[in-house]
């Protein structure tokens, strides 16, 4: 940030960033801004785990929920174009919370892409060994399947159909187009909305797969509350 500073503001060039949502203080936020900041993707990782990561340490659930909402807030007064990155599945989730909290997210916070990610255990990782020595790594799956809806592991505390069919709920709320409206008329960057149209209908076209497991397995009543990732698990 500082070499970014360095430069004079008639020679800055426009940038994006990924970050820890802890780092990203009142402080920080307007340093960004000054700076030529003008889409931020931080990471919120899991209402349940990664507490470190939010500055909501020791906090889980409905308390984590509330002091990461209000961060965020922040950061959209202050960055027009906002990425929140989530995995669902870590093996701290259980019941229909974590996915009933992702839904509320994504429902409160129109203006931010919420990029819903799953648990990857990319090979020779410590979470990787730890899942195949309990027996939850699907050892068949091709390496191009590691991506949002594949699941190479068993989720600990979900059976796999509830798992995708609670999954494709926070997917249906992320890219309904009665979001999509809302979108289009309270976001302020003009990135943000061919990027969140594009989005959109590339979720909507490109996973048939994930949305068809979560119909029949709501079929023979498994589900949980709600309906476009990977991610590293712990």
């Amino acid at each position: 940030l500082a070499a970014f500073e360095r430069r004079g503001r008639r020679v800055r060039n426009p940038f994006v960033m990924e970050s820890s949502l802890s780092l990203l203080d009142p402080g920080r936020l307007a340093r960004l801004k000054a700076a030529g900041c003008v889409a931020v993707a931080p990471g919120i990782e899991s209402f349940a785990d990664y507490s470190s990561k939010s500055r909501a340490t020791r906090v889980t659930g409905e308390a984590k929920y509330a002091a990461v909402s209000a961060r965020v807030r922040e950061i959209e007064a202050a960055i027009p174009h906002v990425q929140a990155n989530l995995i669902l599945g870590v093996d701290a989730d259980a019941g229909e919370e974590p996915f009933r909290l992702a839904r509320r997210f994504i429902a409160e916070h129109p203006m931010v892409w919420t990029n819903v990610n799953i648990p990857i255990p990319f090979g020779r990782t410590p979470f990787a060994e730890r899942v195949r020595r309990e027996g939850r790594l699907v050892e068949a799956l091709p390496f191009a399947f590691y991506t949002a809806p594949y699941l190479a592991m068993r989720p600990l505390h979900y059976e796999v159909e509830e798992y995708l069919s609670r999954l494709s709920e926070v997917y249906a709320d992320l890219v309904s187009l009665r979001l999509l409206g809302r979108r289009m008329r309270l976001l302020r960057s003009t990135l943000a909305r061919p990027e969140f149209l594009a989005r959109t209908a590339a979720w909507v076209r490109g996973r048939p797969v994930l949305f068809g497991v979560g119909s029949r397995a709501r079929g023979r009543g498994v589900g949980g509350g709600g309906w476009g990732g990977g991610g590293a698990g712990r």
